[in-house]
């Protein structure tokens, strides 16, 4: 079992990201994991479970030296991820194919589906805990919908478009997906 305190560092969505590990061999291993929306301000937490966000992944790991217990151990890996994150929003504009609409309330579906190659390494400094470092590189596919009764023409922009907020446009895209981690865990049996 183990927890990615990095996942609190992400600026848009912070969570607590918690996975399980299975070795399915000595050079092989499967992961599973989730992650549940942690605002910092839990006050402001929506009570509605169907408003919060979720991370799910599933990803492989071969070991390039071997998993048997002895540290430290380099792998390489692949993992599919999904993120779901609804929300509102209030008195915002947001593009929709070269229109600029506003709104005075919206519903935003935002949808991530990916998957990323994994460069990792596994060390042991006290026994049962494992810390493993891991950098990852892929692509992902990003859905974002907004919803409402309230859309109006919103003109142009008003700010430079680096200042635009990270769901400012609706749509689909595909863009590159990067992540650098450290997960911490306990280790139940060595594989």
């Amino acid at each position: 079992m183990g927890l990615s305190p990095f996942g609190l560092l992400d600026p848009i969505t912070p969570s607590l990201n918690m996975a399980a590990e299975i070795s399915l061999s000595q050079k092989i291993s499967l992961e599973l994991g989730y992650g549940l929306d942690l605002n910092v301000n839990l006050t402001d937490w929506h009570e509605s479970p169907e408003f919060r966000h979720h991370k799910y992944w599933i990803g492989s790991k071969y070991f390039i030296d071997g998993h048997d217990g002895n540290f430290p151990n380099t792998y390489l890996g692949l993992s599919f991820f999904k993120v779901i994150n609804d929300y509102e929003k209030s008195d915002g504009s947001f593009l929709q194919t070269d229109v600029v609409f506003s709104y005075e309330t919206a519903f935003v579906e935002r949808r991530i589906n990916g998957m990323r190659f994994k460069l990792g390494r596994e060390i042991q400094p006290w026994d049962p805990i494992l810390v493993d470092f891991f950098i990852g590189l892929g692509i992902s596919h990003l859905r974002i919908d907004y919803f409402s009764d309230n859309f109006f023409d919103g003109g142009e922009w008003p700010i430079d478009s680096w200042l635009r907020p990270f769901d400012w446009h609706e749509g689909r895209f595909y863009q590159p997906d990067a992540q650098i981690g450290i997960k911490i865990s306990y280790l139940i049996s060595k594989p």
